[in-house]
């Protein structure tokens, strides 16, 4: 059950970042998208976004 919860903080410390959850909605919303697409709907470069 702990092995439970330390898999859960790992997820939603990866969505804390308000940068992460931006682009989740994005992918939610477009679906199947190139990073490319990311990169400049964000305006990040492809090396940080995928960071």
């Amino acid at each position: 059950m702990v092995q439970d919860f330390q898999l859960y903080e790992k997820k939603f410390k990866a969505l804390a970042d308000q940068k992460r959850l931006e682009i989740m909605y994005e992918l939610c919303q477009r679906g199947q998208t190139c990073v490319c697409d990311l990169t400049e709907i964000f305006e990040m470069t492809q090396s940080k976004l995928s960071y």
